[in-house]
């Protein structure tokens, strides 16, 4: 898209203005004594092009002008852009944009301003087709306000200064910008893929990608590695301890199955401790501990037999106390009938001792409470005292010193007891979860997938800078008249 300023406009007041013209087509040199002004007419355009920071100089010009103006032809269409004087190095927040040249008689002074600093960069964006979010500058730390580029630093591309002729081999002076787009060699680089039409950002995305996949490989391998070499050494040792076992008799079974390694590793330390036989000290002192639980256990068998038998005479002598009661109940039949059929004074005083004597027994046998003696409570706690003992005893019954026929078993459960350590140490080794099996394959398909575009946005590049953007650049090189230095001159920003 061509970019070409046709004027610039300094309004000193309604009657008085300045009014510097360019021609199209050509390279227009402005040229003078030193401070005299030459570097403002860009600062101007510069300004009226949205700029934030005005670097117009106060005394003489800004000091006495009260509007800027340019008129430019962006691709086809025309711009006439009006912006008042920066005060204390602030510029205006808002600007006069017009698609016709400005009249003869125009003044910005009677003209409001009809659009907002921002508002009329983003047009210009737009008109750049710098609206997409490819645009968006990919290398900002601040994701929430991602730096959005403008069409405001390509304007380096438009204006050279005395650099290209005092400078050898230097073609943009970049520090005459804002450095909010320059102040790094990524954004000016990236500026120039935007400009040569050159997708950096993709390429960033899939040289990223090719350093992601060959890492994610590497690792992985690194990984599958490492797992199956302390894998292999964990079940290389539970091998030769389940044939250990198998040529001392013992059990492994249990070590052949699919139960955790953990699970395992506590079995082997349970075998061990069970056979691991004990010297005549410790065999004194076990059986000491054992028949001290025997006569515990001895007790308390006692003790619950002894409560069951309370229990069984209590239920007896329930039922005598029932049987007492009932008869009481003839007597007094007895005297209820009696006095309908009459009776002697000897047949009360008979029946009156008679139930005298019942109700004296009555009162001797009171129903004692169970709970004095016994409760089911009690009766289950006895129980399980039992139990534990019983169990406690059983153990016990495992540690006896083994006869000497069991030797082989005795060296068996040695070497087992020293490779149980060595287990735990691999165990601890053993990621929690073997690593993923990647398609190599696929992997590598994408790696040169994502590398052929790599490859080919660099080539892309690299010929439109050498057979499109260099060409040009030394052409404005061969319209001066004076070569000297200069032939074969290229930017600085060839990238091999």
């Amino acid at each position: 898209m061509k970019f070409y300023i046709k004027k610039v406009y300094l309004w000193f007041s309604e009657e008085d203005k300045t009014v510097v013209e360019f021609e199209d087509n050509k390279v227009n040199v402005i040229r003078g004594n030193s401070s005299r002004g030459k570097s403002n007419i860009f600062a101007i355009i510069d300004y009226c092009l949205m700029s934030d920071k005005p670097n117009i100089v106060e005394p003489i010009i800004n000091q006495y002008t009260e509007y800027y103006g340019i008129e430019f032809q962006l691709g086809d269409t025309h711009y006439s852009i009006s912006r008042k004087k920066p005060v204390d190095n602030v510029g205006a927040d808002s600007v006069f944009m017009d698609n016709k040249p400005f009249a003869d008689n125009y003044y910005p002074g009677k003209n409001n301003p009809n659009r907002q600093v921002s508002e009329a960069r983003k047009e210009l964006d737009r008109k750049c087709g710098l609206s997409r979010k490819e645009y968006i500058y990919p290398w900002g730390d601040d994701v929430d306000n991602p730096f959005v580029v403008s069409f405001r630093p390509f304007l380096m591309f438009n204006a050279l200064t005395e650099n290209i002729i005092s400078t050898q081999y230097e073609f943009l002076n970049y520090k005459f910008f804002e450095e909010t787009y320059t102040d790094e060699k990524a954004k000016r680089d990236y500026l120039f893929d935007v400009l040569l039409g050159v997708d950096g950002v993709k390429e960033k995305e899939q040289s990223e990608l090719v350093e992601k996949l060959a890492h994610d490989q590497n690792s992985n391998k690194r990984q599958r590695t490492s797992y199956d070499k302390v894998r292999g050494r964990f079940d290389g040792n539970m091998d030769a301890i389940i044939a250990i076992f198998k040529q001392a008799g013992l059990d492994a079974s249990y070590l052949e199955t699919d139960a955790p390694d953990a699970d395992k590793i506590n079995y082997l330390q349970r075998i061990v401790d069970e056979l691991t036989p004990v010297t005549d000290a410790e065999k004194q002192q076990e059986d000491e501990k054992l028949s001290a639980l025997k006569q515990e256990l001895h007790k308390k068998r006692i003790l619950l037999n002894n409560i069951n038998n309370a229990a069984y005479e209590y239920k007896v002598y329930t039922d005598e106390i029932k049987y007492l009661k009932d008869s009481l109940k003839p007597v007094d039949y007895l005297r209820e009938q009696l006095k309908n059929l009459g009776v002697t004074m000897w047949s009360n005083m008979l029946l009156d001792e008679l139930k005298k004597s019942l109700l004296s027994l009555d009162d001797k046998a009171k129903m004692p409470d169970k709970s004095d003696f016994v409760s089911p409570e009690q009766i289950e706690r006895l129980k399980k005292d039992i139990q534990d003992l019983e169990e406690s005893i059983s153990q016990y019954s495992k540690l006896q010193i083994k006869p000497v026929e069991e030797s082989v078993k005795y060296m068996a459960i040695g070497k087992v007891h020293t490779m149980i350590p060595i287990l735990w140490n691999l165990l601890e080794k053993i990621p929690a979860s073997k690593p993923r099996e990647i398609d190599y394959t696929r992997v590598a398909q994408l790696r040169q997938t994502a590398q052929a575009e790599v490859e080919e946005i660099r080539y892309r590049r690299s010929t439109e800078v050498k057979e499109k953007l260099d060409p040009e650049i030394q052409g404005i090189f061969n319209r001066f008249t004076q070569l000297e230095n200069f032939e074969g001159c290229k930017t600085r920003y060839d990238r091999k």
